[in-house]
């Protein structure tokens, strides 16, 4: 080899090993790792990696599910720049973990001369969206419960065979023996979620068939076996043959001959039943295996008061071993018991012979209690205790222990909420009056001290102290007496209070110690952890942007935990109406301050069809007549979030004999700062007003065309909204035309003329009250603008603007409700034969004035008809007044009663022309019975003068709902 040629190798080499060394400089580090598994955190891969903290050059992602970027970043919290470390990773990793959506997350860390990308490669795990039963119509609650997984679980085939297998064991338990119970699943790849179908055909529900009997022995012999085993055959087979099979009414059976037994002297018996199932015939054969010890019957003598049944029900109360005690501790039970009713003289004598125990009873007459007498009773009005506590014992006139009993409880309460803890009943007697079985039942009680508080502290808080309930009452020297009630109230108050303050769960303890007369309570706090939002974590995978959720969070990350923004959140949520279910929770396995929020949605289906169908009353004069019956049929289509911003399509339509409305709406929330919806409306309304007493036809119809744009925002307290659009109404008179314009004062020219409008309708709302469907507290506002011009020249008398106010007052006094409500309103416009009528104010009816029918309220109309004849009609005002009292007084649990005065007045011509008589009045009372569905209400009110002979002098109502 020559010198040239070892030179050009060598300079070869050079080349090379600088090429490589440049590229190994070039080339960055890739390193991957799987940092999350079976949501668990490679903490040891991630320290090893990341051993000294790294500036980001980039972050990105990869998901084979829905996993919006603001999400993303939403949970892991690091942009391009960020320095980083080990611990950032950690806490974001393990806020996916939360999810519990994710099987592995694999991390790609790529090193560059600025920093290091990260990429993540997200896989997610199937997990179970829903369940979806076909072919059962009534009754599906009561399958679903027997379904092993809920929403969000890891989807296992195992736990859904096992589930399929519980629904099948309950349908036969329920007499359907051939059901058929088959299954398939919906894959959703864009959330991997796992929709659940399952099919049932029930087939034929099996009966009870053949009852076959067999009685065994199991001590002795029996010489009646023969003869009860008639009796139980018989019995069994008219309780159970040719009806349906329930395996429920088969244990009942059970339970009921067990007892049939018992009082046929066989205390003690076992009972097995074996099933055969005749698939030909449909049928449930049982085979009953009775085996029965020794008998002992029981045998009553001399009973009145108590039924020979009552007696052995209180024997057999002490269970099956009740055969081997002896006759001597039944006859004590049985004493006892006529003691507890008075009969204080009670005698029972027994006699026992090898089959039979018998129990001859002497009642003796029933003691009267005349009066009660406290002895050593010192404290306050004893007349007015004793009235308080004993007044059913009295009222009953015999003696009973469960009432005397409740009085004891009554007069106990009474004592401990005045101070006295150590207050016991030594004794009672009967004391008699000089007339036979009449007595005075005296009580002697021990009153014990009465406490005081002398002091009340929270320890280490000096400054709660004069706060709330620890405030002392301006009382000169005089304390409080001591009262577990005031042990509750400051307990409650201190928790409301430290809950406010971010410790959601504090631990409380009270130290009361007495002397003497004078207690004193230190409450010792132990505040626990402080509690602030974190991150909200939204579990699984949600087709829904999580942009959208984040803007309707009513709390802000790191604010002290408030359950109420909690709660406003989720009704601002569910007002979307996308939603089947919500669920917000705190994880307090986060050991940090700021617990993150777990936030559970779960979309409801796109498509929904409703119908509904029913029979109502037509053309009502409660009283006096109605018009017949009508078809009420009608149905709403949804479909929910259709462009997945939380929009909805709705489309209703109802239509009855007298009233047809066709509605199509599509609502859009926007997410800004402040959300608000958007309305976008289409309608048609055509209204039969009714006619008067004795007519089967229509005074006029009335048609309303339109569309309108409407714009709300709502809040906790307050909903502001604002409508506009266009509008054509026609009020159609069919006949007697010019004699009905003038009754209710309209415009004949107006007639059959299809109207134009344009409308614009604020509306502002603040509501206050502590019950939606029922409130006790509280207030309700509303005012409403309306103003509608005509597009059409022509008409321009009918513009005007329409005003309305209402207010509504509820105050609660003493277990009373009052509830106060006034209404005004005013058109603006010269003209008030222009106006529409039902556009008009009207009084009368459930919800204003009570004493009169439906808008019935004067100022009224005289229609003359054809034969001459006056019939009265509703005109409506310009102007009106409306005022409306309540006192709500509960009555029992679900009944409650109401008294109520409504005052209202009307006119067309802003009271120019109003006279005292002009004020209407009516009073009266009402009942309620209070169901989910909200009050139901009847109320009956009278008028306090007819101004129309025509008119009645009372109404009434019957309808769901407070009047206000």
């Amino acid at each position: 080899m020559n010198q040239s040629s070892l030179w050009h190798q060598v300079i070869i080499f050079f080349f090379l090993f600088l090429c490589v060394s440049i590229g190994a400089q070039q080339e960055p580090c890739c390193r991957d790792l799987v940092v999350l598994s079976a949501n668990v955190v490679d903490r040891t891969g991630l320290k090893q990696l990341f051993a000294t903290p790294v500036i980001v050059d980039d972050i990105s992602f990869e998901s084979d599910v829905v996993f919006y970027q603001q999400e993303f970043l939403h949970l892991f919290e690091i942009a391009k720049g960020d320095c980083i470390d080990q611990d950032n990773l950690i806490t974001a990793l393990e806020r996916c973990a939360k999810k519990n959506k994710f099987s592995t997350i694999k991390m790609t860390s790529v090193s560059g001369d600025v920093g290091v990308r990260l990429h993540f490669a997200i896989e997610a795990a199937w997990t179970f969206k829903k369940i979806k039963i076909h072919n059962v119509y009534q009754g599906k609650h009561a399958l679903l419960q027997f379904y092993l997984m809920e929403r969000g679980d890891l989807f296992d085939e195992s736990k859904h065979a096992h589930s399929l297998t519980k629904i099948k064991d309950f349908l036969v338990g329920n007499g359907y023996f051939d059901s058929r119970v088959t299954s398939n699943f919906e894959y959703d790849h864009r959330t991997k979620e796992v929709i659940v179908h399952i099919a049932i055909k029930k087939g034929k529900h099996f009966s009870f068939g053949l009852i076959d009997v067999e009685i065994v022995i199991d001590d002795g012999t029996c010489d009646e076996i023969e003869e009860l085993h008639k009796l139980v055959k018989k019995k069994l087979s008219h309780a159970l043959s040719s009806r349906t099979f329930t395996k429920e009414q088969l244990n009942g059976e059970v339970v009921i001959l067990k007892d049939y037994l018992a009082k046929k002297g066989f205390l003690h018996s076992a009972i097995e039943c074996k099933q055969s199932v005749d698939h030909r015939n449909l049928m449930v054969n049982i085979k009953w295996k009775i085996t029965i010890h020794q008998k002992r019957e029981i045998v009553f003598f001399g009973q009145r008061f108590f039924s020979k049944k009552e007696l052995l029900e209180k024997v057999l109360a002490f269970g099956q071993s009740v055969w081997l005690l002896p006759a001597s501790l039944l006859a004590e039970e049985i004493v006892r018991a006529y003691k507890s009713k008075g009969f204080l003289n009670a005698e029972v004598v027994t006699q026992e012979e090898k089959e039979r125990s018998f129990f001859i009873i002497k009642e003796g007459s029933r003691a009267i209690i005349r009066a009660v007498e406290v002895k050593n009773g010192t404290f306050g009005n004893q007349a007015a205790i004793k009235k308080q506590c004993f007044s059913k014992v009295l009222k009953n006139s015999y003696y009973d222990a469960r009432l005397y009993d409740e009085a004891i409880v009554l007069l106990t309460n009474y004592y401990f909420g005045q101070g006295f803890l150590s207050f016991v009943v030594v004794s009672n007697d009967f004391l008699p009056t000089g007339v036979e079985n009449e007595f005075v039942l005296a009580v002697t009680i021990d009153e014990g001290i009465q406490k005081y508080i002398t002091t009340s502290l929270v320890e280490g808080y000096p400054e709660l102290n004069q706060s709330g309930p620890f405030k002392k009452r301006d009382l000169g020297d005089s304390t409080a007496p001591f009262t577990s009630k005031i042990i509750d109230e400051q307990r409650a108050w201190l928790v409301s209070h430290f809950q406010s303050l971010g410790y959601l769960h504090p631990r409380l303890k009270s130290v009361i110690e007495s002397h003497g007369a004078d207690v004193s309570i230190k409450w010792i706090v132990d505040t626990g952890e402080k509690i602030r939002f974190g991150k909200t974590v939204l579990l699984g995978s949600s087709s829904f942007p999580f942009s959208y959720v984040e803007r309707m969070l009513c709390y802000k990350e790191g604010e002290l935990w408030n359950q109420a923004k909690v709660k406003q959140t989720f009704r601002a949520l569910k007002e979307l109406e996308i939603f089947e279910a919500i669920h917000f929770l705190a994880d307090h396995s986060d050991a940090h301050e700021n617990k993150p929020v777990l936030l559970k949605l779960h979309l409801d289906d796109r498509y929904e069809v409703r119908t509904r169908a029913g029979l109502e009353l037509m053309h009502v004069r409660k009283y006096q007549t109605f018009s017949g019956l009508t078809y009420k049929l009608g149905g709403t289509a949804l479909i929910k979030n259709p462009g997945n911003c939380g929009d909805q399509i709705r489309f209703d339509c109802d239509f009855t004999r007298p009233h047809r409305e066709i509605v199509g709406r599509y609502r859009r929330p926007w997410f800004t700062r402040c959300p608000f919806f958007t309305t976008l409306q289409a309608y048609s309304i055509v209204y039969d007003q009714p006619a008067f007493i004795g007519s089967f036809n229509d005074l006029y119809t009335l048609i309303q065309h339109g569309f309108l744009l409407g714009v709300q925002k709502k809040s906790e307290h307050f909903e502001i909204g604002i409508n506009n659009g266009f509008e054509w109404m026609k009020m159609r008179i069919k006949d007697n035309a010019l004699s009905l314009a003038r009754a209710i004062d309209f415009k004949p020219q107006l007639i059959d003329k299809l109207v134009p409008f344009f409308f614009i309708e604020p509306t502002v709302m603040i509501e206050w009250i502590d019950d939606l469907l029922n409130p006790t507290r509280g207030g309700v506002g509303l005012f409403s603008l309306k103003g509608m011009v005509p597009l059409k020249a022509k008409y321009k008398d009918s513009s005007f603007l329409k005003l309305l106010c209402e207010q509504s007052f509820f105050m609660p006094l003493k277990g009373v409700v009052a509830a106060l409500r006034f209404r005004c309103g005013h058109i603006f416009y010269r003209e008030f034969s222009a106006i529409m009528p039902s556009e008009r104010f009207y009084l009368g009816g459930s919800h204003s004035l009570r004493g009169y029918e439906m808008d019935l309220a004067p100022p009224l109309g005289i229609f003359v008809d054809e034969d001459d004849k006056e019939h009265v009609v509703p005109r409506g005002g310009r102007s009106m007044v409306n005022a409306n009292i309540e006192l709500r007084i509960p009555i029992f649990k679900k009944v409650g009663a109401v008294l109520f005065q409504d005052l209202g007045a009307l006119s067309g011509t802003l009271f120019a022309d109003f006279k005292r008589q002009d004020l209407l009045a009516a009073t009266g009372l009402g009942v309620r019975i209070f169901t989910p569905l909200g009050p139901l209400r009847f109320d009956i009110g009278w008028k306090w003068r007819k101004q129309i002979p025509l008119e009645r002098s009372f109404a009434w109502f019957l309808t769901f709902g407070q009047a206000f």
